[in-house]
């Protein structure tokens, strides 16, 4: 079975040679964090200098090698908040992540304060790592800003889905409503900064047994009425995390008055179904 700490080590030896010109590299995920395990993934930061970096860019594939044979790659793919990825799966299994960035394209996400930066010519990715922690320990109610956002988004979504009578689209933004109860659970328990993206993130282990049992719990049935009611436990998750964030006052009666709305908009239209 392939190594996944070889293919790390391999891939950073392969990053290191293409500096210069590459200016800094990063690794994020479980490997960034210390966590790393037999599936973990390795996620590549990559700084070039903003001159020629698009030639770079379209290039990059001619230039990085690989221990093992690649069975499929996809990119460039400009993902926001982390930089234009290329994706390979080598043989074995294991999965390459490289997101590419010069300075004008980088951007603080939520997951940039867990890069570890493995070489720096320069200090400005080392600087800019410290920087987003430095953000996120400040970040405030900005977590109760995106939740709600991502809340409402997906709201509108399943309403559409329920208006059109599109049980699959439904339940796919179902499954994404309930990353943003997630996000929000690990936020109010773990205290960590929120982001639905990696919601599901090991959460058995980080959450407990308990709260596994209680989120497989609300995963509906085939029928209307199992996905509505899901569809309102859900909701009621998220509604009272959010409240306990601060998502109260008159500054969020529009938020809450748009979200009520839309719920029994979602109850009418899931009535009607056959």
């Amino acid at each position: 079975m392939i190594n996944v700490e070889d293919v790390f080590e391999s891939q950073r030896t392969a990053l290191e040679r293409l500096s210069p010109p590459i200016e800094a590299v990063g690794v994020g995920g479980s490997f960034g964090t210390g966590g790393r395990d037999l599936y973990s993934d390795a996620d590549f930061f990559i700084l070039y200098p903003t001159e020629g970096f698009f030639d770079f860019l379209r290039g990059f594939p001619e230039q990085i090698t690989h221990p093992r044979p690649v069975l499929v790659m996809s990119g460039p793919v400009f993902v926001t908040g982390f930089g234009f990825e290329y994706s390979y799966i080598l043989e074995g299994g294991v999965a390459v992540d490289y997101n590419l960035n010069c300075r004008e394209t980088l951007s603080l996400n939520p997951m940039r304060s867990n890069t570890r930066v493995i070489f720096d010519a320069t200090g400005f990715l080392t600087e800019f790592t410290a920087h987003a922690a430095r953000e996120e320990a400040r970040s405030g109610n900005a977590d109760v800003f995106d939740a709600m956002h991502d809340y409402l988004v997906r709201l509108l979504k399943i309403r559409k889905s329920a208006y059109r009578q599109d049980l699959p689209v439904l339940l796919y933004n179902l499954d994404k409503l309930r990353l943003v109860l997630a996000g929000l659970d690990r936020t109010w328990v773990l205290g960590v900064p929120y982001n639905s993206f990696q919601a599901d993130h090991r959460l058995g282990p980080q959450m407990g047994i308990e709260y596994v049992s209680l989120f497989l719990g609300s995963f509906p049935g085939a029928d209307a009425g199992s996905i509505c009611a899901s569809i309102g436990s859900v909701c009621q998750g998220i509604d009272e995390r959010l409240r306990s964030l601060g998502a109260v006052g008159p500054s969020w009666g529009a938020h809450w008055d748009l979200a009520a709305n839309v719920k029994r908009n979602i109850e009418e239209y899931l009535s009607v179904l056959p």
